[in-house]
């Protein structure tokens, strides 16, 4: 792969971060080349006394310039930057990277006389480095941007990750004042930009995971699995770059979690989700469900009951009782595809003198309901009435249908935020679960000191090598790729949905708006969910999850995880199809 890279300045600053990254490139055996267009006097490779000399001294194939000089490609003075960048799109390349200023809200990365008459030149095959990002904004005249680096190790990653993965042009450097270019050619007959392309990752690419001991697909190979909750996407560049870098290091010991572990948190739950965490308030804990455990373990009593909105995720009934507890459902209302709380049955579970804790699932796995903030503060006006704590599980949190959102537990109101433990995680939407990173937010002062001793007496409070460097990768790196997995998903839901409308209309689908799994009425033929599910994977060969793990109200439903290729999710539903014909 070649790498063009723009220099636009004679300022240190600049070079020095260019010449850094060229040789971090070339030791990971990219081709690197950089161009130079401010009006230097200087261009030639070989004069000690330029900028360009630097470049070839960090490893540099190539420089091309607007002047003399010994470059491999070699352009007039007289032509303009935008005619060099047209020139360049003709060239065999991969990528120009381009060196811009977002700080006044105009990248300055063409020719121009003035501020107000320069505008970008970006092309599908752009990627721009430098400057700071005006006003501290994500975008500015809808270029993507990323703040300031200063790891230039990190920075290398962030170019190979675009490169590779996006036409999306990003910004990475601090020095705002050292970009301008010195050019005096007018723009008045520069042609408007090009648009920017949105990345587009290869969601439909067939991943191969038969015999990488994975659960899902190795535990019954010669079935297609449509059951446990584990998504068929490879995880997001940014995850596989921060991974792999760390298993370069070669040793695995004992691991604190990196510098901006929480900070990633904070910032996407607060920008994603409007809930504002403070760094003390966090605590790290291996997995979620490590985590409830640790709480019903120590935090409830002996013996005592948890009540459960049911149906409901099913490891919640082996937790409690591995545990020595007992369960208490509270049964969902179902009517007209759709759920809802019977707050009186609700309130006379919790009014049990034998309970001391609820686990909510919000969103609910596995109905897919978005709990709304009035239900959610009911719950917790509820909770708190008869002294029982909630543990909120939230790590579907983040996989909902574009533009739906979900309501933090812990943000409604004084008493939710007081009375709960919420449990979050990058786990499940970024589909890296086995690398067992989660997190624990306990703002109540009193509780988080009992949470981080159950954490501590679960050994669950402490990582492995990667847990930490996967999760702030992904929240601070890989939002792009959930977006475009949420749209796959949701498109995956749509086309599910009028698919068994058409072909199987005794199948009634609820009315979920969050996770990758679909909850599917299958009552009408009669048979047991388990049966139903047994023949399927006998005869058809496709395995969907049986309603009845769920528990109470689980009875005659199945659940369906959608999160994999359009052409897995055909398959499965036209087995289904095969399959309920021969049941009728």
């Amino acid at each position: 792969m070649k790498i063009l890279g723009i220099v636009g300045t004679r300022r240190s600053g600049k070079t020095t971060t260019i010449t850094m990254l060229i040789e971090e490139l070339k030791k990971r055996g990219y081709k690197v080349g950089t161009i130079k267009t401010i009006n230097c006097p200087v261009f030639s490779m070989d004069d000690p006394s330029s900028n360009t000399a630097r470049h070839k001294k960090a490893g540099a194939d190539f420089a091309v310039a607007r002047g003399k000089g010994e470059t491999d490609i070699s352009y007039p003075r007289s032509m303009g930057q935008n005619e060099i960048i047209d020139r360049i799109k003709n060239e065999d390349i991969d990528y120009l990277i381009l060196e811009g200023d977002l700080s006044t809200g105009v990248p300055r990365i063409v020719c121009g006389h003035k501020e107000d008459d320069v505008s970008p030149r970006i092309t599908e095959k752009t990627f721009l480095v430098s400057g700071k990002i005006a006003d501290n904004k994500d975008e500015v005249l809808g270029l993507k941007a990323i703040s300031a680096m200063k790891d230039i190790s990190a920075l290398c990653d962030c170019v190979i990750e675009n490169v590779g993965e996006s036409s999306l042009p990003i910004s990475v450097d601090e020095d705002t004042s050292a970009n301008t270019l010195n050019c005096h050619h007018a723009c008045e007959a520069d042609k408007k930009p090009e648009p920017v392309v949105a990345a587009k990752y290869d969601l439909d690419k067939l991943t191969q995971r038969q015999n990488t001991d994975s659960v899902k697909w190795d535990e019954n190979k010669d079935v297609l699995p449509m059951w446990v909750a584990d998504m068929d996407f490879e995880a997001a560049p940014a995850i596989k770059t921060a991974v792999l870098k760390k298993a370069l290091e070669g040793i695995y010991g004992y691991t604190f979690l990196p510098e901006g572990f929480k900070e990633a948190y904070i910032n996407w739950w607060d920008k994603r989700h409007g809930l504002k965490m403070k760094e003390e308030e966090l605590l790290f804990s291996k997995s979620v469900l490590a985590g409830i455990s640790c709480a019903v373990k120590h935090l409830t009593k002996n013996g005592g009951r948890i009540v459960l909105l049911s149906p409901i995720y099913n490891h919640f009934y082996l937790n409690i009782r591995n545990n020595n507890s007992e369960v208490l459902e509270s049964k969902l209302v179902y009517k007209d595809n759709d759920y809802t709380i019977s707050y009186d049955d609700l309130e006379n579970k919790l009014s049990d003198a034998t309970v001391s804790a609820m686990i909510l699932c919000n969103p609910h796995n596995p109905t897919g309901k978005i709990w709304s903030k009035n239900e959610l503060e009911k719950i917790g006006d509820l909770c708190k009435k008869h002294g029982v704590l909630v543990l909120s599980d939230e790590i579907h949190c983040d996989i909902t249908k574009p533009g739906k959102s979900y309501v933090p537990f812990a943000s409604v109101s004084e008493n939710c935020r007081e009375n709960s433990i919420t449990f979050i995680a990058p786990t499940k939407a970024f589909n890296i679960a086995g690398l067992d990173s989660a997190a624990v937010y306990v703002p109540n002062k009193d509780l988080r000191k009992k949470m981080i001793k159950a954490l501590e007496a679960g050994e669950t409070a402490m990582g492995n090598a990667f847990a930490g460097v996967a999760a702030v990768a992904a929240f601070k790196d890989s939002g792009k790729w959930l977006d475009d997995v949420n749209v796959y998903i949701d498109e995956n839901r749509r086309w599910a949905e009028d698919f068994l409308a058409k072909n199987i209309p005794e199948i009634k689908v609820t009315k979920g708006e969050a996770t990758y799994l679909m909850w599917a009425d299958i009552s009408a033929f009669g048979l047991s969910s388990k049966e139903f599910c047994e023949r399927l994977k006998k005869e058809q060969k496709v395995w969907f999850a049986a309603g009845d793990e769920y528990g109470s109200g689980g009875e005659g439903f199945i659940r369906i995880n959608l999160a994999t290729q359009r052409a897995r999710v055909e398959e499965g539903l036209t087995r289904l199809k095969r399959g309920v014909e021969t049941f009728k």
